[in-house]
């Protein structure tokens, strides 16, 4: 047996292959937002479970940063490149990255863009 989802946008079934295929350029303008929209979620995710702050104590804001647009998620143990290239997208690393705070792992934390990469440079994670 076969299911199908059907996504209706005005009354009309955008699975459709003819609306697709005539539709082509608002057809790629739904897939992207809605990859865009799941990776959102799953990015607010993964920060909420790992505090939605920085994490380090000697961040140069008091408290901690706490705009989302500085926050990075960083390998307390190093070696995040690596494993990040074993994921297709940042969709599926945010899920693992939420998924595994939530089982308990304290291999992740949330670091602004600057404490990253004192961290970076002092414990040489540059690669070099």
């Amino acid at each position: 047996m076969i299911y199908s989802i059907y996504i209706y946008i005005v009354g009309i079934n955008i699975m459709s292959v003819s609306w697709k295929k005539n539709n082509r350029d608002r057809w790629l303008e739904i897939v992207r937002d809605s990859g865009k929209r799941r990776r959102i979620y799953w990015k607010k995710l993964a920060f909420e479970s790992l505090g939605n702050r920085c994490s380090s104590p000697t961040c140069a804001v008091i408290g901690g940063m706490t705009d989302v647009r500085c926050l990075q998620i960083d390998h307390v143990k190093g070696g995040g490149r690596e494993q990040r290239k074993k994921f297709c997208n940042k969709l599926t690393w945010y899920k693992f990255v939420y998924e595994q705070v939530k089982i308990g792992s304290k291999d992740y934390q949330l670091l602004c863009a600057n404490c990253n990469w004192i961290k970076r440079v002092e414990k040489k994670e540059d690669g070099s």
